[in-house]
């Protein structure tokens, strides 16, 4: 799960559905890219399983990759929470959030504040996409004011 930036919904949108795939008894793995204890407790407390982080700037590409193949569920639903924006990072080359779906071959799910915009997020979707493959898209409208919706579909 990724986003655009912090605060897109990333930690409502996971959590959300770790609850719902424990509920169905569907196999989880809950992971946190960098080193953030907080949103990881969330996913730990979601999915009744030990959250890892995977810190891709001080354990580098190869030990990330060798402790999510150790740590990640054989059948079920491994998630993965990004952090910051998809391709956010000290530089170009990584660490960012494309560049740890590429490393592990996962598929990204996107998640946009979509308060007050309209069309501008296809845009932004199809940006995104040039860069990475979606498995999913989801919209969080959120407003102090009103009830937040998300509505999830297809990116392709």
């Amino acid at each position: 799960m990724a986003g655009l930036s912090g605060d897109s919904g990333k930690t409502i949108v996971w959590p959300a559905l770790l609850l719902e795939a424990s509920r169905r008894n569907l196999p989880v793995g809950a992971f946190k890219k960098g080193p953030a204890c907080i949103d990881a407790a969330w996913l730990e407390w979601a999915s009744g399983q030990p959250a890892r982080n995977l810190d891709t700037h001080s354990m580098g590409f190869d030990r990330v990759a060798a402790s999510f193949a150790s740590h990640a569920t054989a059948h079920g639903l491994n998630a993965i929470e990004g952090n910051r924006g998809l391709n956010d990072g000290l530089d170009a080359g990584g660490p960012h959030g494309t560049g740890l779906a590429t490393a592990l071959r996962a598929p990204v799910a996107l998640a946009i504040g979509a308060a007050k915009v309209t069309r501008t997020v296809a845009a932004l979707v199809l940006g995104c996409q040039s860069c990475h493959n979606y498995a999913a898209v989801t919209l969080a409208c959120w407003d102090c004011h009103r009830e937040s919706k998300t509505i999830v579909g297809s990116a392709r």
